[in-house]
């Protein structure tokens, strides 16, 4: 796991150059739409081959077989031309495989679709035979092209870099089919991308082809975020030059629909660089005369995210980058607009001076009013937990922000909290099979110890609460850390690296990571006791409101009961589920109870009201079959005779 790439601001238009189809004539389309049909079809066959031929899997140049065949296929003046490419590519990765290949354990899940395999639209009944006979004669092997992470989880590897800034066409489709076919194979979290992987390939097989210079570098950024993955960072010094080495010195949040100033991110004389005219708390409209919302709608597509609060968190970045030494900035202060133009800094020439709510000054941890600990997890390290913990052991609370990125003190801490208690479960993709995955219930992990600590303990989190410090929290949790805060990241779990073309590197989340129960944490985030939403009136006035409400719940002025799920007390069956599921659950006393259904991005998408029920064990179904493919939060809200609430929640995958 690693800390949070910086990416921010580019005031021009982000735009990738598209193919103008629609003044083409008729015959012009039909021919591009066949190549682009068989361009799609190349590129999972070499993918396939990649992985499951013994022959093409031993490194004899991939790549240039690759460009022989693309050059081979836009050339096919038919479909008999197209499969005769195909079996070239074929006879170049060596003999077929013969034999029984092995048989996929009962604990290893197969998540890739090879329908594709038997496209007679396409392909020729004896090359569907050919990738039939591979498949089926498939052992495993050492791959030339995958080897291991610092975790074990499939690592590239042997990928050739092509350090030209900007790649020839079949080198551009290289990149596509590479980074298509590494995601195919050894993602864990295909099932919660959103939309169908395959689609995926079709759709950018154009872009690719017409995607020359710095664009190209832009739409791998676009082409990263379709996993939708917060760790689905693009490193391009193209791309670096092209947002611009320029920031405005200050740090920004979307907050209530707003672009907010929070802080200042520079060493310099304030004065210098016209920061008396800039306040936290101002509300930024728009940036050398471009609105915010429409630099944000223009910047969104190329910005990797899980949900929509690391996509605002990450973009907020971009839109303080630029290419010259001043820029013009729109504020609303107080609810008057004002005009200002201001010196930028280079962007890596700052330091932190002032940053809202915790500065780095401040002690890693101390004794707050109300004899409530506080410790910065950001700051904390392992060897100093034992000293933490022996200076906090008799406060009547201790708050854990995780609101940054912790140095992995989860377990020394949980010791302190809990007995050993199960908290995390993982999936991970099979290196010797290609494209199945240890089923999440198979590795279990525990924390905590010896429960030494008897006071409440509280996790304060958000946006930029990510991978390690989402694990973290999960890991408090199960000791009995009650969680504040909104949603985090939703990119839990190690990352692995690509090598691209045009000296890129990219990365993606390689390593599954679910509650004990089996309920995913990607995209979804890790869900808060306690619902604390910043506002735009508290950061005027300087106030931690996330914090406040810790110190609120552990002096028992404000109680976590009524927002607190009770995962263990909620079943849904099957989960994951394909149509319909059974919901069952345990009533203390008589309610009236409604079943809620929510997106990944808050949205409710179902309201199911089930009516007034008895004490008792109690059972519904939950209608998907008109909901589309992804992960919903199941949320039961049951309301007693005396009109006190609660509620149960628990985490639905659907696939269809």
């Amino acid at each position: 796991m690693v800390l949070v790439l910086r990416i921010v601001r580019v005031v021009a238009v982000l735009c990738v150059l598209v193919l103008m189809q629609s003044s083409m004539p008729y015959t012009t389309l039909a021919q591009d739409s066949t190549l682009y049909n068989r361009l799609t079809a190349l590129g999972k066959v070499w993918g396939f081959l990649k992985y499951y031929h013994p022959g093409a899997a031993q490194g004899k140049n991939w790549d240039q077989a690759l460009f022989d065949a693309i050059s081979d296929v836009k050339s096919a003046q038919s479909k008999g031309d197209f499969n005769t490419a195909i079996d070239v590519l074929l006879r170049k990765a060596g003999t077929l495989p013969t034999g029984t290949g092995v048989t996929v354990p009962s604990y290893l899940e197969i998540t890739i679709d090879t329908k594709w395999m038997s496209d007679t639209t396409m392909l020729s009944a004896p090359i569907i035979q050919a990738l039939d006979q591979i498949k089926r004669a498939f052992k495993p092997f050492d791959n030339y092209y995958i080897g291991a992470s610092n975790v074990g989880t499939p690592q590239a590897q042997n990928e050739t870099s092509y350090s030209q800034t900007f790649p020839t066409e079949s080198v551009r489709l290289l990149a596509l089919f590479r980074y298509w076919n590494i995601i195919n194979y050894y993602y864990p979290y295909k099932d919660v991308i959103g939309r169908n992987w395959d689609s995926v390939l079709r759709e950018f097989v154009p872009q690719f082809l017409s995607a020359a210079g710095t664009d190209y570098h832009l739409l791998v950024r676009k082409l990263s975020a379709q996993i939708n993955d917060s760790h689905g960072f693009v490193v391009s010094s193209t791309a670096e030059a092209y947002f611009g080495y320029y920031t405005f010195p200050f740090t920004l949040r979307y907050v209530e629909g707003k672009t907010i100033i929070t802080g200042f991110t520079t060493s310099y004389d304030l004065s210098t660089v016209g920061l008396g005219s800039v306040a936290i708390g101002d509300e930024i409209i728009a940036i050398d005369g471009i609105p915010v919302e429409t630099l944000r709608s223009q910047l969104a597509p190329y910005t990797p995210a899980s949900n929509p609060s690391s996509l605002q968190r990450d973009i907020n970045l971009y839109l303080l980058r630029g290419k010259t030494p001043t820029g013009s900035l729109s504020l609303k202060k107080a609810g008057s607009p004002q005009e200002i133009t201001l010196s930028t800094v280079q962007r890596l020439s700052y330091t932190i001076i002032s940053q809202f709510p915790v500065s780095n000054s401040s002690p890693v941890w101390n004794i707050m009013p109300g004899n409530i600990g506080y410790v910065d997890m950001g700051r904390l390290q392992k060897s100093q937990v034992a000293t933490m913990m022996s200076d906090l052991i008799r406060t009547q609370g201790i708050v854990f922000d995780i609101r940054n990125y912790p140095n992995g003190t989860l377990y020394a801490i949980a010791a302190y909290l809990g007995t050993s208690t199960p908290f995390v479960k993982f999936t991970t993709p099979n290196p010797t099979i290609p494209g199945t995955f240890v089923n999440p219930y198979f590795l279990t992990y525990y924390a905590g110890n010896q429960r030494r600590y008897s006071g409440k303990t509280a996790v304060l989190m958000n946006q930029e609460t990510q991978s390690q410090a989402e694990f973290t929290c999960m890991c408090l949790k199960a000791v009995g850390a009650t969680l504040i805060g909104i949603q985090t990241a939703g990119a839990d779990g190690d990352i692995v690296t690509l090598s691209m073309p045009g000296a890129i590197t990219v990365y993606y989340t390689s390593l599954g990571v679910y509650y004990p129960d089996g309920s995913p944490t990607q995209r979804i985030g890790i869900v808060p006791d306690i619902a604390v939403k910043p506002t735009v009136a508290g950061i005027q006035a300087g106030r931690d409101e996330v914090l406040e409400r810790a110190i609120g719940f552990i002096n028992g002025t404000i109680s976590a009961v009524a927002n607190q799920p009770i995962a263990d007390d909620l079943l849904i069956a099957p989960n994951p589920v394909s149509d319909v599921a059974t919901i069952s659950y345990n009533l203390p006393s008589q309610a009236k109870v409604t079943l809620r259904m929510f997106s990944t991005i808050g949205s409710e998408v179902l309201v199911l009201p089930i009516g007034n029920q008895s004490a008792g064990t109690h059972s519904a179904y939950i209608p998907t079959t008109s909901l589309p493919q992804g992960v919903y939060l199941c949320r039961l809200e049951m309301e007693s005779l005396s009109g006190n609430s609660s509620q149960m929640a628990k985490l639905l995958v659907l696939n269809k």
